[in-house]
């Protein structure tokens, strides 16, 4: 199961994350989030982390070029673009690119092919806010998204909840950011710990495991 913690703003949520097993970590570079973090800052914490640990840098409505330096600097793996770029936006940016999609109303799955992206991440929706509202997904909505490409799951998710979502949802992967938070921006280690554990625990059926 791909796990990733969003929304690092420290050294040592980061370090802590990754020694408990993530598979991944979110930057935030979208000024707006009250866990935004400047490229800096990232990259001071990015040198710091094992090449084990994906660095996915998080953007929304950016401009491309913005993106693109940020992402060669930073030597970022992943781009995931949580705004309301178009198909085209994104597949400029390749296998590099994650498009999170919010399940609002008249929310359809098939979408996900259009930007030929090899994840998607699937997120509740706020009219308020890009992300990180701590407010559950659809998850039998998120299933069914799984049929046009792997998913990431996110939207709510818990150390208590996660072993739920997954069954429900069967996505490749879960992220989180404000359930393992003490306060916007700062980790509780131990809830990182144990939805890292029970998220690797949690028994998927074997087409999730074959998308891995």
């Amino acid at each position: 199961m791909f796990v990733k913690i969003c929304g690092i703003t420290n050294i040592d949520d980061a370090l802590s994350a990754a020694e408990y097993g993530a598979s991944a970590v979110g930057f935030n570079f979208y000024r707006e989030s009250k866990r935004y973090l400047s490229p800096e800052t990232a990259y001071s914490i990015i040198r710091e982390l094992p090449d084990t640990v994906r660095k996915i840098g998080v953007f929304v409505n950016a401009d491309p070029e913005f993106v693109k330096k940020t992402a060669a600097q930073l030597l970022l793996d992943f781009v995931q673009f949580h705004g309301d770029e178009t198909a085209d936006y994104t597949k400029t940016f390749g296998a590099q690119a994650i498009k999170v999609f919010r399940l609002g109303d008249g929310f359809d799955p098939a979408q996900i092919l259009a930007y030929g992206t090899s994840l998607s991440l699937i997120d509740a929706f706020d009219s308020d806010a890009y992300g990180g509202t701590g407010i559950t997904t659809d998850w039998a909505t998120a299933r069914r998204a799984g049929e046009f490409g792997k998913i990431i799951l996110a939207g709510g998710l818990t150390p208590e909840n996660v072993q739920d979502a997954i069954r429900a949802a069967n996505p490749f992967g879960v992220d989180v950011a404000s359930g393992v938070e003490s306060s916007p921006g700062h980790k509780d280690h131990a809830k990182v710990k144990e939805f890292i554990a029970r998220a690797h625990s949690a028994k998927i059926e074997p087409t999730a495991g074959a998308q891995q």
